[in-house]
């Protein structure tokens, strides 16, 4: 027996025109904070990542599922936007100059990008280069095509991979200094996925640079689980999953926007955007502009501010926990889709209890792999939209008697095992 490893497997897959500004409260610390924690990462946040729980006596392996690091919006208004105050002189910025020294370290992954097959295909453009150091984070970080990693972002993902090797400088040490087959590294077909796993195995181990680390990449997105099965067609699953699709469907019309929020973002951005758009979608257009330091944007309808974005990020926060963990739905398409991540994970946890596979194995994903990945093992107190460079580990320990191991989860440093399925 693998103590909640068993549990978990077994029980948590039965698992407009121009108008007035609406008044708002002035500008509060609380406000500052919500987007701070979004924007920083969790590299600063305490780490309880390597404690030994009561009746362990040594860590066997570790999975760990992460969330790419800070990044330029990916969506955009359509009535456009100009800033609300002067920009800074600045032509070329790197948010992290720290992270382009860094960059040296790329030449030590390799990219394998296989088919829905398995078997190896060769990069497409989107990828082609994104491991090369001479490329790598050769524009301006305020430039960025949409969706790019930028230097902070490395850096976040770099930074935690230090703090994580600390607090498992014992698994890490019995790596080697070849790594080997010892670790494995996967990530979701996107530039930034892939600089945020080169960015976290490299703060990880100091070792690296003897042999290339191989990032593994499936190029069908319908394929990678990491995305949820069922959901996204793709040519290793061609038909989508009813029960997934309906369960997400019904809870996307049972969400409702907070009626005063939409009002305000109407009158801001108008009505299109707040119709063909997410809250997080939404958010997503200015909060870049709260992490790298720059105006808020002005569209027609008037200018942001913190408050009226801090607000945005609250509604984002209901709307991920909703989506995933809902009881219109959400729940029970998280639960269908993400089974077979689950069980990946679950598999890998087994292996490692035996001895086999690797001891170290890194899934970087998004957002949406983080939050599901929670409400999948029954972690609700942590639901919400994760920050940026956000992680779940689950850490596999031996134990000194019966049973013979014991399963650890933890979101962003906190111990969350008491709320999983079945522990």
């Amino acid at each position: 027996a693998v103590g909640c490893l068993v549990l978990v497997g077994v029980q948590v897959f039965v698992v407009p025109p121009l108008r007035a500004r609406l008044p708002r409260a002035p500008v509060k610390d609380a406000d500052h904070a919500v987007l701070h924690r979004y924007c920083s990462g969790t590299d600063s946040t305490p780490a309880r990542e390597g404690d030994a729980p009561d009746g362990a006596v040594s860590l066997t392996g570790v999975v760990v599922a992460i969330r790419h690091g800070d990044r330029s919006p990916i969506n955009l208004m359509s009535r456009g936007a100009a800033a609300s105050g002067e920009p800074a002189a600045t032509p070329f910025v790197h948010l992290e100059r720290g992270a382009v020294a860094l960059r040296q370290r790329l030449a030590s992954f390799v990219l394998k990008v296989v088919d829905s097959t398995g078997a190896p295909v060769a990069p497409g453009d989107q990828l082609g280069d994104v491991l090369d150091p001479a490329t790598a984070f050769s524009a301006s970080d305020l430039a960025l095509p949409p969706g790019q990693l930028t230097t902070r972002g490395f850096a976040q993902l770099f930074r935690l991979g230090e703090r994580l090797r600390e607090a498992y400088s014992p698994l890490v040490r019995r790596l080697g200094p070849e790594g080997g087959a010892d670790l494995y590294v996967r990530a979701t077909a996107y530039r930034r996925t892939v600089l945020s796993a080169a960015g976290l195995v490299a703060g990880l181990l100091p070792q690296l640079g003897v042999r290339a680390v191989t990032v593994h990449v499936n190029e069908d997105e319908g394929a990678e689980v990491m995305h949820g099965v069922g959901l996204l067609p793709g040519a290793g699953e061609p038909e989508p999953c009813a029960a997934a699709v309906q369960g997400r469907g019904s809870q996307r019309e049972a969400f409702r926007l907070d009626a005063r929020l939409r009002e305000e973002l109407t009158g801001l951005m108008g009505a299109e955007d707040v119709e063909r758009m997410s809250i997080p979608e939404l958010a997503d257009v200015v909060i870049p502009s709260v992490c790298h330091g720059q105006p808020l944007p002005c569209p027609a309808g008037g200018c942001f501010d913190v408050p009226t974005v801090a607000a945005m990020k609250r509604e984002g926060d209901r709307y991920y926990c909703d989506r995933y963990a809902g009881a219109e739905g959400g729940r029970r398409a998280t639960r269908v889709s993400l089974y077979p991540l689950m069980s990946e994970i679950s598999g890998r946890l087994a292996a490692m209890a035996e001895g086999r596979g690797a001891r170290l194995a890194v899934l970087s994903g998004h957002d949406t792999v983080i939050a599901p990945l929670l409400s999948s093992l029954g972690v609700r107190a942590s639901c919400g939209w994760p920050p940026y460079a956000s992680r779940v580990a689950l850490e596999l320990w031996s134990g000194g008697g019966e049973p013979a191991h014991y399963v650890r989860v933890l979101f962003n440093g906190d111990v969350v095992t008491d709320q999983v399925t079945g522990c």
